[in-house]
């Protein structure tokens, strides 16, 4: 019987699938790895068996790959993550609603405070790393408020 894997990551290209139940058993990867490489489309292969992960490079089409490893009973795909670049992530919480009862943009004020922050490290002339972490953490705030407005 083939084991049990799933995909933790893919792009075109590359995927990069998890074996749990064989974690910390190197020769089991070894082998695994020799008999995927074996496949034409395959073109590297890695392993780390104290992760458990296996990561491949391929050409074409991933269905294929997993196809005939299942074929062979090499693996059993149970899972599938939706590829890199397909989700978003977005913050589920409400936004701020101030006594006027318009909603505020949270990242927004979080960059102008963060942006007060960092003037105010500047000014005392803490410009390296302070004020510039700051800086950046609030170009993050106001890109994060652009996106969600």
């Amino acid at each position: 019987m083939a084991t049990t894997a799933v995909i933790a990551h893919h792009i075109p290209g590359r995927v990069r699938l998890v074996v749990n139940g064989k974690r910390g058993d190197a020769d089991y990867f070894a082998i695994l790895l020799r008999d995927l490489e074996r496949f034409s489309n395959v073109q590297s292969a890695r392993a780390n068996p104290i992760t458990g992960s296996v990561a491949l490079h391929f050409i074409g089409d991933l269905a294929d790959i997993l196809r005939q490893a299942e074929e062979q009973d090499l693996l059993s795909i149970t899972e599938i993550a939706p590829p890199a670049g397909k989700t978003q992530v977005r913050s589920t919480a409400p936004p701020l609603n101030l006594v006027s009862g318009r909603d505020i943009n949270r990242y927004f004020v979080m960059g102008v405070v963060l942006s007060a922050i960092a003037v105010f490290q500047a000014l005392k002339g803490e410009l390296f790393p302070p004020a510039l972490a700051v800086f950046w953490f609030a170009n993050d705030a106001f890109r994060e408020a652009a996106k969600s407005h």
